[in-house]
Order: C-alpha cells, then structure tokens, then sequence
C-alpha cells in the first residue's frame, strides 16, 4: 500500500464510521489502485467502481476484485 492511501485511509476512518456505505454500491473518484474502496468493499460496501485515468493503478485496482472505469471526472 502506497504511504499516501495509508495516510488517506486513517485520516478518513472517523468519516466511514459515520457514513451509511454499508450495503451500498461506492464510486471512488480517483481512486488510483482502489485501496480505499477495497477497504470499504471489505467492510461492507456492497461493491466498488474505481475511476480514474491512470491505467496502471487502474488495472492494480482489478486485480482487487473492483470494477474499474477510465474516465476523468
């Protein structure tokens, strides 16, 4: 895990025990290699779709088990 998403997780830990995810379909805007979704995916959310324009981290956020689109938002 980069250092960055790490930091991003932690910082918006407080923030996902306050939202309603849980059951629900997320669009992680930017979300690179779709860490943050896969931990909301592991903790709940029904599923995930990562945009981004990066096709690399786009294709690590596949190998994840995410749905992916390329887009720029």
């Amino acid at each position: 895990m980069r250092p960055g998403t790490l930091i991003r997780i932690q910082a918006f830990k407080q923030l996902f025990q306050e939202l309603n995810y849980r059951d629900r379909y997320v669009f992680d805007i930017g979300g690179f290699d779709g860490e943050v979704s896969k931990y909301l995916v592991d903790n709940g959310a029904k599923g995930a779709t990562v945009i981004d324009i990066n096709s690399v981290g786009l294709e690590m956020a596949k190998m994840k088990g995410l749905n992916i689109l390329n887009a720029s938002v």
